[in-house]
């Protein structure tokens, strides 16, 4: 399943369920998340990740500037949750949100991630405006982990592929697609 920069689009759930319910009884799957620069939110991502594990469990830590670090939770979802195998691909245009579902679902222990160095965005931002003059904007407000303490913008695949740039085989689906395979019962 590829989400082309889609994880923050509010039909992004339904198209990501509808896609689920056709590959049904998958033995194995893949979450290509490589073309994710303009990140987007846990509206989208939680969801997305509640398909593939079978209980809540802790994804990644959140490090306000000025509050205690905590653990953001996700739970299963839906009627069914994929079970088998789940790859998940990531390179240099997977930023912020599509960051953390990678993180996440690698901190969770439900995928194994393929590919080469993600964007590495530190953390979250939150909007603000000022009373005075209605200006808004957004600024950086708490740093974002994988679960076991590595920061977010430090982490890397467990699985390295160099990228090829679109100008050869597609090297990291290649060895996710051996990955999966070499789990066959």
């Amino acid at each position: 399943v590829r989400f082309n920069n889609s994880l923050g689009e509010d039909d992004t759930v339904a198209a990501f369920d509808a896609a689920m319910e056709t590959l049904r009884g998958a033995r194995g799957w893949i979450l290509d998340l490589r073309d994710t620069p303009g990140g987007g939110n846990t509206d989208v991502a939680e969801p997305v990740m509640g398909r593939f594990i079978d209980e809540e469990g802790a994804y990644q830590l959140i490090r306000p500037m000025d509050t205690p670090e905590w653990q953001k939770t996700v739970s299963p979802r839906g009627d069914w949750t994929a079970q088998g195998p789940l790859a998940v691909l990531v390179g240099h245009w997977t930023g912020s949100m599509g960051e953390g579902m990678a993180v996440g679902l690698d901190g969770l222990r439900r995928g194994e991630v393929f590919g080469s160095r993600m964007a590495g965005l530190a953390g979250g931002v939150e909007s603000f405006t000022l009373d005075a003059s209605g200006l808004a904007f957004r600024i950086p407000t708490y740093a974002l982990a994988h679960i076991d303490g590595t920061p977010r913008e430090a982490w890397r695949p467990t699985h390295q592929v160099l990228a090829d740039n679109g100008a050869g085989p597609d090297r990291a689906m290649q060895a996710a697609a051996d990955w999966i395979n070499s789990h066959e019962d």
